[in-house]
């Protein structure tokens, strides 16, 4: 079925674009069209203003540029499912572009503007993949302010750190082990010598695996929670 002068947009056009994206199973297509929104047979029709280098022809279909498409879903889907959209995105390299200063500025004062300006900040932060993003997300979302990403700490030992969270003023650092970490004894023995290190120029360490992060993320903020002044 098709629709007249609508176009395919958001989360449907962003599958149709990008199949490995994690998105929700999508029960319906959404449509951009002008005019006003309804439901037709399964089709979601959102009123929506495309400019013309907001879609292309994409497999005989107008279907939202890859771009526009990130930044809808970003805007429209449960708070969750955009998380995880996020991370993936960040993680490919996808997000920079879609969430730039003036992309951001586009859509002030509109839906979910100030869910995009927080995806910025969190891009512009520089996590480094898809889990910790994640938390860095998580942070935000509950309002952990004080922290910190991928910041160099030069240890008096002369060696250096740059952990995946640091509250400067609580001397806390939290990293995160990736799914790949500690493969080696001489990646174990580096991650061990570093935190010892840490913890003999004064700080406290949190280390969260992949697993605790994807799974459980809200019980990681609790944690860092409880070692920051109340």
């Amino acid at each position: 079925m098709s629709v007249p002068g609508s176009t395919i947009w958001g989360p449907s056009a962003l599958k149709l674009r990008k199949p490995e994206a994690p998105l929700p199973r999508l029960g319906v297509v959404t449509l951009a069209k002008p005019g006003r929104g309804s439901e037709l047979d399964g089709l979601v029709v959102r009123r929506v203003a495309l400019a013309d280098d907001q879609w292309t022809s994409y497999l005989g279909l107008r279907v939202e540029s890859e771009r526009d498409a990130l930044v809808d879903s970003l805007v429209w889907l449960p708070p969750e499912a955009a998380d995880a959209l996020f991370a993936w995105a960040l993680a490919r390299g996808l997000a920079d572009a879609s969430l730039s200063p003036a992309a951001v500025a586009a859509r002030r004062r509109r839906k979910g503007s100030p869910r995009l300006a927080c995806y910025a900040r969190m891009a512009a932060a520089g996590a480094g993949s898809f889990v910790e993003s994640r938390f860095h997300l998580a942070l935000t979302r509950r309002h952990v302010t004080g922290w910190k990403a991928n910041v160099r700490i030069v240890l008096p030992d002369g060696t250096w750190a740059r952990p995946d969270a640091l509250f400067e003023g609580a001397m806390l650092v939290v990293e995160i082990d990736g799914l790949a970490a500690h493969r080696s004894k001489e990646a174990l023995q580096r991650d061990l010598a570093r935190q010892n290190a840490l913890v003999a120029a004064g700080y406290k360490v949190l280390r969260f695996t992949w697993q605790d992060v994807v799974e459980r993320v809200d019980h990681c903020v609790d944690q860092v929670l409880r070692q920051l002044p109340a």
